[in-house]
């Protein structure tokens, strides 16, 4: 488990380094003209997108951390059962088994309709 911790801490490090450019970047707001469009504006929009994004994904690693210290990383939060190495490998950050996720999806499509 020691290698998750390690990998956990590697993602979670590039992810807050991520978040401090894109704050860096989101500092700088655009000027905005009245009629006309502003490729500043849109990128300005598509970083702050972008930090949602990475700012959820770091709150998902730290949890990870935390599951990993608790001795309950890598465990289905739905069904408790192991995920496999290879979808935390893709997602370390992952609480679901492959089977969970793709019911809890069906889920939300039902839910949806």
């Amino acid at each position: 488990m020691a290698m998750d911790r390690k990998r956990l801490e590697a993602e979670l490090r590039q992810a807050e380094q991520e978040l401090a450019e894109l704050d860096d970047r989101l500092a700088q707001r655009p000027q905005i003209e009245l009629g006309e469009g502003s490729a500043g504006v849109d990128l300005w929009e598509m970083a702050l997108a972008r930090r949602k994004e990475v700012a959820n994904r770091a709150k998902e690693l730290r949890a990870a951390l935390e599951k990993e210290t608790a001795g309950s990383y890598g465990r289905c939060e739905r069904c408790g059962q192991s995920i496999v190495p290879e979808r935390l490998e893709v997602l370390p950050e992952t609480t679901l088994c492959a089977s969970c996720a793709r019911a809890l999806s069906g889920e939300e499509l039902h839910a949806r309709a």
